[in-house]
């Protein structure tokens, strides 16, 4: 890597969100270019090195990553052509595209030293890496040999793998999570683009748009498996969107405009992009949880900004404009800690199930070995029978080996889902008044749910000469 001179600038607002007393305090730091006019930065990870392109002397854009202190390295090349760093690791690895010698866009991947190597594609002419994450995971786009865009993952081999689509012919996969969920969009059978989160599996979960829109995107996705993008609302507008860990989509808004867009959302809820302000310019925004409230995070000096990427520290990459009309790559930094880190499991609910052979409905005896039964329950927005049974732990115990049960436990209208553990395999301390199940969704979306009960190894004397009375 060459290491390039870069600018440095900072600059002191104070952005009050709408309807908002207090105020948020951010520095915007301008990060420079290679020596030529423009660069973005597009991912910044938790060492706040940032990812992206910047213009050489010449006016290539490449592919650049800007260092702890902000000064701009420019990363290995193949051909010496345009590049561009989608995204950055918090190993300083990095991922995204490079101009092949024939003029094709190709997808690639580079060390934490700079060394870049080529991803594989699809048998056609065109890829796209976009998203990676500490386990090497990329996820992009790529050109069949028949023609269609597909949505990609390339593991640490740098083996593509079709994601697929909703039944149409194109889709993307734009980021992934620690966990291997992807983010992204398919088309349908009816040729719409909808958002789409894809499991570590592979399994795609149409997430759909807004009420009444019939377009949708997701750009990124938290550990939380909340995941962000943008959808058409039911006027035709097209607005950030937050769809939940259960799927759930929610309107962001705007800063008074009809566009805003989503990108990224950290492990604390907090989420930046772009939207329009009523006279129509796009700024670079943030939304804070719980509310979130839009903050403008303004530029330098220009009126253009977009925000790519938050960081858990909430750090955020982007590009603004300058006073003269150029768009130069940007970190900005909040005067406020970020919230606390959301779980990163949904919380669902559990029964467990009375021993048949006692009277007591809430005691269980441990001891004696048998069987005991937990109900998933199902909720609105969770489907207890979407659960992956590999993943079900119960007192670290994996479910007996015998068929689930699928009925409506608490008569509610929704089927839900019995698992039998052997309780020989747990092991409960006696006095235990709690036990917890936990695992995953199809979709890889993680849930827990706790309840209420008590263990013992053995029944006492009393218990035995009460049990007996009654068969009297």
């Amino acid at each position: 890597m060459n290491k390039k001179a870069f600018c440095y600038h900072i600059v002191m607002m104070m952005l009050v969100a709408p309807g908002m007393a207090g105020a948020a305090i951010y520095t915007i730091h301008d990060l420079g270019t290679l020596g030529g006019a423009q660069s973005v930065a597009r991912d910044v990870n938790a060492s706040r090195q940032a990812a992206g392109q910047a213009d050489t002397v010449a006016g290539i854009p490449r592919a650049t990553v800007w260092d702890t202190a902000g000064i701009a390295h420019e990363l290995g090349s193949l051909n010496g052509g345009m590049g561009i760093a989608y995204s950055v690791n918090d190993l300083g690895q990095a991922a995204g595209l490079e101009q092949a010698a024939d003029g094709s866009l190709q997808a690639v991947r580079w060390d934490a030293l700079g060394v870049i190597s080529a991803l594989g594609g699809l048998g056609g002419g065109f890829s796209v890496a976009f998203g990676l994450n500490e386990a090497g995971l990329a996820t992009g786009q790529a050109l069949t040999a028949a023609g269609d865009v597909r949505a990609v993952v390339w593991d640490t081999t740098n083996v593509p793998r079709d994601l697929g689509t909703l039944g149409g012919a194109v889709s993307a996969a734009f980021a992934t999570n620690q966990a291997g969920q992807i983010a992204g969009y398919g088309q349908t059978v009816l040729g719409d683009i909808h958002a789409v989160r894809w499991s570590p599996a592979g399994v795609a979960l149409d997430l759909g748009p807004l009420p009444g829109g019939g377009f949708s995107i997701a750009n990124g996705l938290n550990n939380a498996s909340q995941t962000v993008g943008q959808s058409l609302t039911a006027t035709g507008e097209a607005h950030a969107v937050l769809w939940d860990a259960l799927t759930v989509p929610h309107d962001l808004g705007t800063l008074g405009g009809s566009y805003s867009v989503a990108y990224a959302m950290n492990a604390s809820g907090q989420i930046v992009g772009q939207a329009g302000t009523a006279t129509g310019v796009l700024h670079a925004v943030v939304w804070t949880p719980p509310s979130y409230v839009i903050y403008d995070l303004g530029a330098l000096g220009g009126d253009f900004g977009v925000a790519y990427s938050i960081s858990d520290a909430g750090v955020i990459a982007g590009t603004a404009q300058t006073a003269d009309g150029l768009m130069h790559a940007v970190l900005w930094d909040s005067s406020e800690p970020p919230p606390p880190p959301l779980p990163t499991e949904v919380t669902v609910n559990i029964v467990i199930l009375p021993d048949e052979r006692d009277d007591d409905d809430d005691r269980f005896y441990t001891r004696g070995g048998g069987k005991l039964k937990v109900a998933l329950l199902s909720m609105a927005n969770f489907n207890a029978a979407e659960a992956d049974r590999s993943t079900i732990r119960f007192a670290d115990a994996a479910p007996y080996k015998k068929k689930d049960h699928f009925r409506d436990v608490n008569k509610d209208g929704l089927v839900d889902v019995v698992y039998s553990f052997a309780l020989r395999e747990m092991n409960i301390p006696s006095g235990t008044t709690s036990l917890c199940l936990s695992g995953r969704l199809l979709n890889g979306t993680a849930f827990k749910g706790c309840a209420p009960a008590r263990f013992d190894k053995d029944k006492d004397k009393k218990d035995d000469d009460k049990g007996k009375d009654k068969r009297r």
